[in-house]
């Protein structure tokens, strides 16, 4: 905490939310390389169960 008006607050991961934080990145990365795909096959799921 930084004794500022309003006070400060400065947050930090620690070695095993880094850890997490990173697999997260990649998961998203995932993510965004195939939502198209996956958009497409939700689609045709939701089609076949209408």
């Amino acid at each position: 905490m930084t004794p500022t008006v309003p006070v400060t607050v400065s947050y930090e991961l620690t070695e095993l939310g880094m850890s997490l934080h990173l697999m997260v990145r990649q998961l998203k990365g995932w993510a965004e390389t195939h939502m198209d795909e996956v958009l497409a096959n939700r689609a045709a799921y939701e089609a076949r169960t209408v």
